[in-house]
């Protein structure tokens, strides 16, 4: 007989400081207020940019051929794990639920039996340099990783610890399970440069590691091809890996959930069976994924015309998020401040900037200047428009001179 207090030890979730910025945001009833925390990417008017060529478009076509256009658009067409069938693609809820059944499938198959001996599944360290997606920890954990480990990604200057990222590596167990991010790093906006995603490979090669990409951003880099440079890269040299992708950011379709997680093999049979398993997964997780935004994705994709007018659309707004980086440097520098270094304004990559800003500095932000951010520092960069940036650099400067 139940006596009514199941679950009564219980405690609430932990709060998502995304979700509370976002909550504050919208109960403050000032006419001026910016929005810099939420990544979302934004248009001038500050609306969710819309893909105009989704819009216009309704779906006639089926999932399988979505799965084949997203594995083409991550490893291109000319790839020879897409030529041999080398892939093992499913659809997921974004690419968040790519994450989720990517990390669930390692934690029950990776290292593979056939690798020699090593640490069970759920010992295997998975890294993570930080800062980074503040989901990765809780969801690797919530797969049965019990050993996450962390290391600086980026050092005292805000820019790109590879000192630190090559010690974590290289001391790393081998078969240790490595978590990258393709292009876009959030929340830092430092991306790898070629030259650095080499050196990562040689390392990882050697060592049996586990590539675990996240490609969130394809297209709002550089270009569709430049930014998977480095999954392509991967492929080349024939690393074990897995590639989370994502649509929301570079379609348009948040809640749509529409997504991919590709699984490179090492021959076709293989990948045969690991498509299974991760069918299985799927079927257990959410049964099915949704549709309809997998449909219009694939329309796109799959008329070449669609396609180029969807990459003429992600360059526009590539442009736009680079002006506005320039022009919120020179109107934070020419206020004569030397006690913060903005220059990463022109350095980093997609949407993110990590400002360096402190966690009292962004409180004072949102209370007396009604500007959304994290504390971590982290802007959305497209959440700035002509309308507020002047203000934004006008407040970010008064905030470092005050030391708040």
């Amino acid at each position: 007989m139940s006596s009514g207090a199941s679950f009564s030890d219980v405690q609430k979730g932990p709060l998502d400081p995304i979700n509370i910025l976002k909550r504050q945001y919208d109960e403050d009833p000032t006419p001026s207020k910016v929005d810099l925390g939420v990544g979302v990417l934004r248009d001038e008017q500050g609306g969710c940019y819309e893909i105009p060529v989704v819009q216009e478009y309704r779906p006639t076509t089926g999932i399988e051929p979505f799965r084949h256009n997203a594995a083409r658009l991550i490893f291109g067409d000319d790839s020879a794990c897409i030529k041999e069938n080398r892939v093992a693609t499913v659809q997921t809820v974004a690419g968040t639920g790519a994450c989720r059944i990517g990390a669930v499938f390692l934690s029950k198959h990776w290292p593979s039996s056939t690798a020699g001996p090593s640490l069970s599944q759920n010992e295997q360290p998975v890294y993570l340099g930080v800062p980074t997606w503040g989901n990765y920890d809780p969801l690797f954990q919530h797969a049965g990783f019990s050993n996450v480990k962390k290391y600086q990604y980026l050092d005292l200057t805000r820019r790109i610890d590879m000192a630190s990222t090559v010690e974590a590596i290289q001391s790393a167990p081998n078969q240790s399970i490595i978590v990258l991010q393709a292009v876009c790093h959030n929340p830092t906006g430092r991306d790898f440069t070629k030259d650095q995603w080499s050196q990562i490979t040689d390392i990882m090669q050697t060592k049996g590691h586990f590539a675990f990409f996240d490609c969130a951003y394809q297209g709002l880099g550089t270009d569709s091809a430049t930014d998977a440079w480095a999954i392509r890269h991967f492929v080349d040299r024939g690393i074990d890996m897995l590639v989370c992708q994502s649509f929301s950011k570079n379609a348009g379709l948040y809640s749509e959930r529409v997504g991919a997680l590709h699984v490179v093999c090492a021959s076709s049979s293989i990948a045969a069976n690991v498509l299974d398993q991760l069918r299985a997964l799927t079927r257990w997780e959410v049964s099915s994924t949704p549709a309809y935004g997998a449909e219009l994705v694939n329309i796109v994709l799959s008329d070449p015309a669609l396609k180029a007018k969807w990459q003429s659309e992600l360059e526009a707004a590539r442009q736009r998020m680079r002006g506005l980086r320039k022009e919120l440097h020179e109107l934070v520098t020419s206020r004569g401040s030397t006690s913060v270094d903005w220059s990463h304004l022109l350095e980093e990559n997609g949407l993110f900037s990590f400002t360096g800003l402190s966690a009292a500095q962004t409180r004072a932000l949102i209370a007396q200047y009604h500007i959304y951010m994290p504390e971590n520092g982290r802007i959305n960069v497209s959440g700035l428009n002509s309308g507020n940036i002047k203000r934004v650099a006008e407040a970010f400067d008064t905030v470092v001179r005050n030391g708040a």
